[in-house]
């Protein structure tokens, strides 16, 4: 309930932001125009382990593999005009589930042999995301339009599940140590009149750190120390939508 309550007052507060940076951009513009549009679709977004750090006596991690699947992306956004250049906040929801996978490597005090457990878990996450983009017109010849457009993009993850695929393998999950993050990002639209299709990128910027506590690698073990992993999203972006 209380996550809930969380994602609903930051939804708020991205909406009444966009409708300040809108009006003040409308005039900066003068005789611009602002538009409204909808958009949605498929987005890859592939975690980059940046750090992992097993616990327990004797245990190291190695072969880290990443698997990023198909996800959704859905939301609207404010078009304002100012000649060839434009503004474009906007507030999306996305949810995207990745597979990792790795070896951890069991070395016990006076044995020369290592032994390996491979180690395989799911990752789904679900956000809010307010991207603030600025663009410009390549082309515009009405009714087509060729757009290019960069910025940032504030993301809040309402809920993140990290679940066990190995079998024996358990553990504690509670979250990330902070549910908030950004990221750079840029996209290539085409309009045909009202009707809009774009792609894009997105980098993040800044590490997501998770414990994984009591955890048990094999069956009948004891639970061992949390292992520590922090990781980065990125990923492309394949959205339709309309403009009013």
């Amino acid at each position: 309930m209380k996550g809930r309550r969380g994602a609903l007052r930051i939804v708020c507060v991205l909406l009444c932001a966009m409708c300040l940076i809108a009006g003040a951009a409308a005039q900066t513009a003068g005789d611009g125009r602002m538009r409204f549009g909808v958009k949605a679709g498929l987005c890859a977004l592939q975690p980059d382990l940046t750090d992992m750090r097993p616990g327990g006596v004797g245990l190291t991690a190695s072969d880290a593999e990443v698997w990023g699947g198909v996800g959704y992306t859905a939301g609207a956004y404010m078009h304002i005009s100012i000649r060839r250049i434009f503004l474009r906040p906007s507030l999306m929801w996305g949810t995207s589930h990745s597979r990792l996978s790795f070896d951890l490597l069991s070395a016990s005090p006076g044995i020369t042999s290592t032994a390996t457990f491979p180690q395989a878990m799911t990752l789904r996450v679900y956000s809010l995301e307010a991207p603030f983009m600025v663009g410009c017109h390549l082309v515009k010849q009405p009714p087509f339009e060729l757009n290019l457009m960069g910025g940032v993009k504030v993301k809040y993850n309402y809920l993140v599940r990290l679940t066990p695929d190995s079998p024996g393998t358990a553990f504690d999950f509670h979250g990330d140590d902070s549910p908030r993050h950004w990221s750079v990002c840029a996209a290539l639209e085409v309009r045909i009149d009202r009707l809009t299709f774009d792609v894009g990128y997105e980098y993040g910027m800044n590490s997501l750190r998770a414990a994984l506590d009591n955890y048990v690698y094999r069956p009948g073990a004891s639970p061992v120390a949390g292992t520590r992993l922090a990781r980065r999203m990125s990923g492309l972006s394949l959205t339709v939508g309309a403009i009013f």
